[in-house]
């Protein structure tokens, strides 16, 4: 079986080529769905965010407040390490869990979708990787209008991810979505 890793920065459009992907037909596994999976209420990845960050980070309904702790991540590189180090372990395991079944149901063809793929190492489990490639400028339009930030919020964000260009030197494909 042929694991493919789709790869970009955020507001790349790497979300819309995976669902391209899905539409026709090829199973693709979503890094992002399983980090929600992963902090679900009761969870072992809830009850690790619980206790490193606290009730605040929580709504009334015990629900992760993504959006706070966003905030505080993109400001604060030991509290997003911190948030990564209790996530990625449990998305690794997942996607590892997911690669399994795809092989298992004699899938010849598996891509997982995987924002943070090079920063966590998971390249080197992949076959092949494509990375989404868009010119930055259009990157902090998109991120801006998508997620209602400033200019500098988007930069921030941007700014915590690797370099677009450096994933673009490693892998094996490119896809460039700087049009519409």
């Amino acid at each position: 079986m042929l694991v493919v890793g789709l790869t970009g920065g955020i507001a790349s459009g790497k979300s819309t080529t995976a669902n391209f992907l899905k539409e026709l037909g090829f199973v693709v596994l979503d890094a992002d769905q399983y980090a929600r999976d992963a902090v679900k209420p009761g969870t072992a990845g809830w009850h690790e965010i619980m206790e490193v960050f606290g009730s605040e980070y929580f709504h009334p309904t015990g629900e992760l407040n993504r959006s706070k702790l966003g905030q505080l991540i993109f400001q604060d590189n030991t509290a997003r390490q911190r948030l990564n180090e209790i996530v990625h372990p449990k998305v690794v395991a997942m996607i590892e869990e997911g690669i399994k079944a795809a092989e298992q149901q004699g899938e010849a063809l598996v891509f997982v979708d995987v924002p943070l793929l090079y920063e966590i190492g998971l390249d080197r489990r992949m076959d092949t990787v494509i990375v989404v490639n868009v010119e930055p400028e259009i990157q902090l339009q998109r991120l801006q209008q998508r997620d209602n930030l400033s200019r500098e919020e988007a930069q921030r964000r941007v700014d915590s991810q690797m370099p677009l260009a450096l994933k673009v030197q490693q892998a094996e494909y490119v896809v460039d979505n700087s049009g519409s």
